[in-house]
C-alpha cells in the first residue's frame, strides 16, 4: 500500500492492486507505528517511524475496514509499518 498524503490523526492511502477506485482513509489515532526493519543498533523509534509516514511512501496497514465502499473506504489502523 502507498501512502497518498497525511494529518496528525489520519491519512490518504492509495490502495495497491486496484482493489478501490479511491483512497483509503486510514484513522491512525490508535496504531502502534514500527519501521522496517526494527532492530538494530541504529532504529528509529516509533515517534521517528510516525514522522515518515509521508506522499509517496510505503506503509503497510493491519485494522480495521469500517466502510467496504470502493470508493470511499475507511480503516481504523491498530499497527502501521513504515517501509525504509
Amino acid at each position: 500500500m502507498y501512502n497518498a498524503s497525511r494529518s496528525s490523526a489520519s491519512f490518504l492511502l492509495q490502495v495497491q492492486g486496484g482493489r478501490a477506485t479511491a483512497p483509503a482513509q486510514v484513522d491512525n489515532s490508535g496504531a502502534s507505528f514500527q519501521c522496517h526493519p526494527s532492530s538494530g543498533p541504529n532504529a528509529p523509534t516509533p515517534d521517528q517511524c510516525k514522522t515518515k509516514v509521508k506522499g509517496g511512501g510505503q506503509v503497510q496497514v493491519s485494522g480495521t475496514l469500517t466502510s467496504c465502499d470502493a470508493s470511499s473506504p475507511l480503516v481504523n489502523a491498530s499497527k502501521i509499518i513504515v517501509q525504509k
